[in-house]
Protein backbone atom coordinates (compact mmCIF):
# COMPACT_ATOMS: atom_id res chain seq x y z
CA UNK A 1 0.00 0.00 0.00
CA UNK A 2 2.73 2.50 0.78
CA UNK A 3 4.76 1.58 -2.63
CA UNK A 4 1.27 2.82 -4.10
CA UNK A 5 0.77 5.73 -2.04
CA UNK A 6 4.24 6.81 -3.00
CA UNK A 7 3.63 6.28 -6.87
CA UNK A 8 0.69 8.50 -6.93
CA UNK A 9 2.45 11.08 -5.67
CA UNK A 10 5.52 10.91 -7.83
CA UNK A 11 2.95 10.41 -10.59
CA UNK A 12 1.40 14.03 -9.37
CA UNK A 13 -2.73 12.97 -9.46
CA UNK A 14 -4.75 14.85 -7.87
CA UNK A 15 -6.35 12.56 -5.26
CA UNK A 16 -8.62 12.53 -2.33
CA UNK A 17 -7.46 12.79 1.30
CA UNK A 18 -8.73 11.17 4.07
CA UNK A 19 -9.90 14.12 6.58
CA UNK A 20 -8.24 14.33 10.32
CA UNK A 21 -4.99 15.34 12.00
CA UNK A 22 -2.66 13.21 9.50
CA UNK A 23 -4.79 12.71 6.07
CA UNK A 24 -3.83 9.66 3.70
CA UNK A 25 -4.51 8.89 0.12
CA UNK A 26 -8.18 7.50 -0.41
CA UNK A 27 -6.61 4.35 -1.18
CA UNK A 28 -8.65 0.99 -0.79
CA UNK A 29 -7.37 -2.27 -1.84
CA UNK A 30 -11.03 -4.64 -1.83
CA UNK A 31 -9.98 -7.75 -1.17
CA UNK A 32 -5.91 -7.67 0.56
CA UNK A 33 -4.30 -11.28 0.17
CA UNK A 34 -2.77 -13.05 3.48
CA UNK A 35 -0.01 -12.01 5.11
CA UNK A 36 2.64 -14.66 3.25
CA UNK A 37 0.29 -15.09 0.12
CA UNK A 38 1.97 -13.48 -3.32
CA UNK A 39 -0.53 -12.04 -5.83
CA UNK A 40 -0.51 -11.80 -9.22
CA UNK A 41 -3.40 -9.33 -10.32
CA UNK A 42 -4.81 -7.34 -7.67
CA UNK A 43 -7.09 -4.24 -7.25
CA UNK A 44 -7.24 -1.46 -6.07
CA UNK A 45 -10.25 1.85 -6.11
CA UNK A 46 -8.19 5.09 -5.51
CA UNK A 47 -10.12 8.36 -6.01
CA UNK A 48 -8.76 11.09 -8.31
CA UNK A 49 -9.91 14.23 -9.18
CA UNK A 50 -12.34 14.35 -12.08
CA UNK A 51 -9.92 16.39 -13.95
CA UNK A 52 -7.57 13.64 -14.14
CA UNK A 53 -10.61 11.09 -14.28
CA UNK A 54 -11.36 12.18 -17.77
CA UNK A 55 -8.48 10.25 -18.94
CA UNK A 56 -7.98 6.87 -17.43
CA UNK A 57 -5.26 5.61 -19.68
CA UNK A 58 -2.83 8.75 -19.15
CA UNK A 59 -3.54 7.90 -15.21
CA UNK A 60 -2.29 4.56 -15.85
CA UNK A 61 0.73 5.30 -17.92
CA UNK A 62 1.51 7.98 -15.11
CA UNK A 63 1.08 5.38 -12.34
CA UNK A 64 3.26 2.45 -14.46
CA UNK A 65 6.03 5.49 -15.28
CA UNK A 66 6.06 5.85 -11.27
CA UNK A 67 6.17 2.32 -10.15
CA UNK A 68 9.35 0.04 -9.37
CA UNK A 69 10.53 -2.46 -11.90
CA UNK A 70 8.48 -5.25 -10.35
CA UNK A 71 5.51 -3.80 -10.63
CA UNK A 72 3.33 -2.91 -13.26
CA UNK A 73 -0.60 -1.14 -14.30
CA UNK A 74 -2.47 -3.72 -16.04
CA UNK A 75 -5.85 -2.16 -16.37
CA UNK A 76 -7.52 1.30 -15.03
CA UNK A 77 -11.00 1.40 -15.17
CA UNK A 78 -13.81 3.22 -13.44
CA UNK A 79 -15.36 1.57 -11.31
CA UNK A 80 -18.63 -0.49 -11.91
CA UNK A 81 -20.15 -0.42 -8.42
CA UNK A 82 -18.95 0.87 -4.93
CA UNK A 83 -15.85 -1.46 -3.30
CA UNK A 84 -18.46 -2.33 -0.39
CA UNK A 85 -20.71 -4.25 -2.65
CA UNK A 86 -17.81 -6.86 -3.04
CA UNK A 87 -18.26 -8.76 0.63
CA UNK A 88 -16.12 -12.14 -0.79
CA UNK A 89 -13.40 -13.66 -2.89
CA UNK A 90 -13.32 -17.14 -5.03
CA UNK A 91 -9.92 -18.23 -5.24
CA UNK A 92 -8.64 -21.30 -7.69
CA UNK A 93 -4.93 -22.28 -6.28
CA UNK A 94 -3.77 -24.37 -9.34
CA UNK A 95 -0.28 -25.62 -10.79
CA UNK A 96 -0.53 -22.97 -13.78
CA UNK A 97 2.35 -21.26 -14.35
CA UNK A 98 1.37 -18.58 -15.52
CA UNK A 99 -1.77 -17.14 -14.08
CA UNK A 100 -1.11 -13.57 -15.39
CA UNK A 101 -1.48 -14.92 -19.08
CA UNK A 102 -5.01 -16.69 -18.18
CA UNK A 103 -6.55 -13.68 -16.35
CA UNK A 104 -5.45 -11.55 -19.61
CA UNK A 105 -6.87 -13.92 -21.71
CA UNK A 106 -10.17 -14.58 -20.36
Amino acid sequence: MDTVCRAVRRAGLRVKYTSGFNPRIYLTFALPLPLGIDGVCETFDLFIDTADASDLAAVGERLRASLPESLDIIRVAAPLRPHTDIVKAEYVIDGDTDPLKRFLDG
